[in-house]
Order: structure tokens, then C-alpha cells, then sequence
């Protein structure tokens, strides 16, 4: 059975935000992929959501690389977090993030 509101994917959230919490970025990033990018995104447009989500990834700040573990996955949530913000309007505060999210991606 599919999550009909976002009221479903509470129990996601939650082990999301504590995995956060708990310095466990790998997993949260995991969580955040396989069950929640998609539905938040694409079935409910909860894109600040998102950002409000993905912006803990970034424990020193969105100016900074996110503590993961594999550059790609680094690479990856700049590009969700830069989507996510321009979705919302917030087209300044998703260029640096798209910038980065390149610079990562052809390996600067």
C-alpha cells in the first residue's frame, strides 16, 4: 500500500532526522534516496521539505562539502538540495550549490 499524505512518511522522517542527529549522514542520505526523494518531490511537491531535509546534511554549512563518505553521494545531495531550493523560488541560494554539485561531478 502507497503513503496517501505526508503524514505517511512521518516514521522516514524521523529515522532521518535521527540519523542526522546521531552524526550517521551515509544512512540518512540512504533513507532519504530510497523512500523519500521521490514521493516528497515528485507526488507531493514538498520541495521545502526537502531543503529543510537536506540543509542538516550539510553539518558545516551548505558552502561546505557534506560529510559523506562517497564523493558521489556528496556530489549527489548538493544537486537534490540545489533542485529542492530552486523549486522553491530560491534561485541565488541553488546556483553555488549546482556550481559545486559539477565541480564534484567532472572531478575538479
Amino acid at each position: 500500500m502507497s503513503p496517501n499524505t505526508l503524514d505517511d512518511f512521518a516514521p522516514a522522517i524521523a529515522q532521518f532526522r535521527t540519523a542526522v542527529r546521531d552524526g550517521r549522514y551515509d544512512a540518512a542520505l540512504n533513507l532519504f534516496g530510497d523512500h523519500l526523494s521521490q514521493p516528497l518531490q515528485f507526488r507531493f511537491g514538498a520541495y521545502q521539505l526537502c531543503v529543510d531535509l537536506l540543509s542538516t546534511l550539510f553539518r558545516d554549512g551548505e558552502d561546505r562539502i557534506p560529510p559523506l563518505s562517497k564523493e558521489s553521494d556528496q556530489g549527489w545531495v548538493q544537486n537534490e538540495l540545489a533542485v529542492a531550493y530552486t523549486r522553491c523560488g530560491q534561485h541565488e541560494r541553488a546556483l553555488p550549490l549546482f556550481e559545486r554539485s559539477e565541480e564534484r561531478r567532472v572531478g575538479k
